[in-house]
């Protein structure tokens, strides 16, 4: 078990230019109180050492020690930082960054690189020379507690309300990240209100579509960047995505992609071996993955009979067929037969399931499978590492006009400005470190369910979105299977009725290299690695893209400027190529601005390092 490091301290390298070494360091402009326990800043060969754990701590970062692995580690926001002893690099979230300093340790304590820590999570560091500080700022936080100040006095209920019409404000003169941050914050104001659960995840929406962000890539064909982890789960890819489709779809004919991974909705209660001759039989013939949903109409009570269960695995086991088995999916959905609030209950059933399918049936793979929304219940139905092979989500996109951060009073008036691509990334990041990840179904319905209108190039743009940028922002996702079916509740995705989204879909599976229809083949060797500060690229010719989000969605061309030159693009993914061979050894940075309509609706530079 890990456990907090009693005594740290930190290495900050002083810039160049100053001959003066820090005593003092601040933290979103408050002064860190060091104490013996801590140790104190003081200052040795050129560079000033302070102390780590306080410093962290006050950034409202976890520190703790990894005796096993004898690192430390800082965990913050999703992000982790980890400083082995005696290795001259930290690593963020596995990914190495070059350090001036070599951890120590001296005198019972780890001394620490403090700049590189801090830019790891996306802080400013700098230094005020007339106090001899080293200053730390997170600008989010500092904006939160301004944020706070104002509607200090306030009951919950009025901070949220008054909350909402500053994120309106900054929307309207353009500050997306900030109204991203007030409607971040009033959601968080609603959580505590008894009975306004949906209200939070109303504005938990808008902060998410109002936010603007950049993520730069490096784009290349060499492996060492590669950031896609194999498990070792029965029949997952390796370095690929295995496109799938509904059962008895025209799919591949609409596309001319094979899509060899076949979902197929069964109830619970059903004798598999009763649909071996028209359905499993042709399946077993041609390779097929069978993604089985399994789905108990009954209600989890109905799921009792060990019999039963044993003959279906048993019956899986032998069908000829690669079973990944979906039960009782979109368990945390409302609309479902066998949703329950009791957590522990479903997770019992699922269980009480698995555990005779591991027994019985141990090619089958286990796929526990929530759905999208609501969110923030997802976790609490997860039944164990032990009995999950795969994690799945089904991903689906909609017109919903309230969603709009201009409109946040909910006239039905606007416009829907979220991305199909950003509904994946709060499974992805609990998850997609310690499991493959599959798209159980998903799709964007042409049709709006909430008002009835055709929004087609809405569809459109969500998908050319969703499937230019799967492989890219989320290397862990190893199956695909799009819904192109029956429609459902007044949503609409028969790709044949559209033909712009049909060839939205096929331009987006034929953008990347990673996409295949059979497990037979192999992928391109097409890698993606996400660049953040002080990230190494290296010193030849590279590709760089990027993902950009604000709620302008679809944008005119981004331009990147590096070393003072302008480069423009005008497509998804938005890339460029450059030679860093003049620049090896350097630190280059690379601003990144996405413009829509004659407005910057995203601005960020990165600092990178170049061998």
């Amino acid at each position: 078990m890990k456990k907090i490091i009693p005594i740290m301290a930190a290495i900050i390298t002083v810039f160049a230019a100053h001959s003066a070494f820090a005593i003092n360091v601040s933290v979103n402009g408050a002064k860190v109180n060091f104490t013996a326990d801590d140790g104190y800043p003081f200052a040795e060969n050129g560079h000033t050492l302070v102390p780590l754990r306080a410093t962290c701590e006050a950034f409202g970062a976890q520190v703790s020690w990894d005796a096993a692995n004898n690192q430390a580690v800082i965990v913050k926001d999703g992000v982790t930082v980890t400083a082995p002893l005696g290795d001259n690099h930290v690593y963020r979230n596995g990914e190495a960054i070059t350090n001036e300093v070599a951890t120590q340790a001296r005198d019972g304590r780890t001394y620490l690189p403090i700049r590189v820590v801090m830019e790891a999570f996306d802080a400013q560091v700098g230094w005020d020379g007339a106090s001899e500080t080293v200053t730390v700022n997170d600008p989010d936080a500092i904006y939160i507690q301004s944020l706070d100040k104002s509607v200090s006095g306030k009951n919950n209920t009025n901070k949220a309300l008054a909350l909402i019409d500053k994120g309106l404000a900054n929307m309207n003169s353009g500050q997306f990240h900030n109204a991203s941050l007030c409607y971040q914050r009033s959601a968080d104001y609603w959580w505590t209100v008894p009975g306004q659960e949906e209200t939070a995840r109303f504005f938990q929406n808008l902060a998410d579509s109002a936010n603007a962000d950049v993520k730069l890539f490096l784009k290349t064909g060499d492996a060492s960047y590669n950031r896609s982890t194999y498990f070792g789960a029965p029949f997952e890819p390796k370095d690929a995505i295995l496109l799938g489709t509904t059962y008895n779809s025209d799919t591949e004919a609409l596309t001319g992609f094979k899509h060899n991974l076949i979902l197929q909705y069964f109830d619970y209660g059903v004798e598999f071996s009763s649909q071996d001759s028209w359905f499993f039989k042709p399946l077993r013939q041609n390779n097929t993955v069978l993604e089985v949903a399994w789905q108990p109409k009954g209600g989890l009570d109905s799921v009792n009979d060990a019999d039963y269960i044993i003959r279906q695995a048993q019956y899986l086991q032998n069908c000829g067929v690669k079973i990944l088995l979906r039960f009782a999916n979109e368990m945390n959905d409302e609309t479902c037969a066998w949703y329950t609030t009791d957590y522990n209950k479903y997770i019992e059933k699922y269980r009480f399931v698995a555990n005779i399918f591991r027994q019985y049936a141990p090619d089958v793979a286990l796929m526990w499978a929530p759905n999208f929304y609501p969110a923030d219940t997802v976790d609490l139905y997860y039944p164990g590492d032990d009995v999950v092979d795969y994690v799945g989500l089904s991903v689906y996109q909609e017109y919903v006009p309230n969603n709009d951060p201009y409109d946040p009073h909910t006239t039905g008036k606007g416009v829907e400005r979220g991305r199909w691509p950003d509904v994946f990334k709060r499974v992805y990041d609990t998850y997609g470190w310690k499991k493959p990840i599959i798209m159980a179904e998903g799709g964007c319905s042409y049709v709006s369910p909430h008002t009835g209108q055709d929004v087609t190039d809405f569809s459109v743009t969500q998908m050319g979105l969703f499937y230019t940028y799967l492989p890219i922002l989320y290397p862990n996702v190893k199956m695909a299977v799009l819904f192109n079916t029956i429609d459902w509740g007044g949503r609409m995705f028969y790709l044949n009725q559209r033909p712009a989204l049909a060839e939205a879909y096929k331009n987006g599976i034929n953008s990347s290299g990673r996409y295949i229809g059979d497990i037979s083949q192999t992928p391109a060797p097409e890698y993606y690695y996400e660049l953040h500060n002080n990230f190494t690229v290296p010193a030849g010719p590279v590709e760089l893209c990027s993902y950009i989000t604000s709620p302008a969605i679809v944008y005119d061309y981004v331009t990147y400027t590096i070393m003072g030159v302008d480069y423009n693009s005008y497509a998804m993914p938005y890339t460029i190529p450059f030679d860093f061979s003049a620049y090896s050894g350097q630190t280059v940075e690379v601003r990144v601005r996405a413009f829509a309509n004659g407005q910057c609706c995203a601005d960020e530079t990165t600092k990178i390092q170049v061998q």
